[in-house]
């Protein structure tokens, strides 16, 4: 597909309904994180980059008001309401959102042991630094 022929699938799609999101291009390789795109943004093709949003997987989602639970990036978990607000949309995004305390802390120790995997067999392929 050119590039040409994704601009026309990404508008046209935009045109008959569909969530379209984008990313600077300056950020596409270090930026995971794709914005919304609104009528009002404008398109910006040099600038920009755009898709059709991914259907997500249903999942659980707290409703607004309501509290769910995350792990912090120090491995604490925290409970918190979800106010539809940046953070709670991002942690929700990545999946970093639970249900239940025990939940988040069930991952959190995967999250442990797989990071723990990670650096022993890189001192086990390079030597110990």
């Amino acid at each position: 597909m050119t590039k040409e022929d994704h601009i026309l699938e990404v508008v046209q799609a935009f045109k008959d309904g569909a969530e379209i999101e984008y990313v600077p291009i300056e950020n596409i390789e270090k930026h995971s994180y794709w914005y919304d795109f609104k009528d009002e943004d404008g398109w910006n093709f040099v600038e920009c980059e755009y898709r059709i949003k991914p259907k997500e997987p249903a999942r659980w989602r707290a409703e607004e008001g309501d509290a769910y639970w995350y792990i912090e990036d120090n491995g604490l978990v925290y409970g918190r309401r979800d106010d539809r607000e940046t953070d709670d949309n991002m942690l929700y995004k990545f999946g970093n959102y639970f249900r239940t305390k025990e939940q988040a802390i069930e991952v959190r120790n995967i999250i442990k042991q797989a990071l723990a995997d990670y650096h022993k067999s890189i001192v086990n392929s390079k030597g110990s630094r």
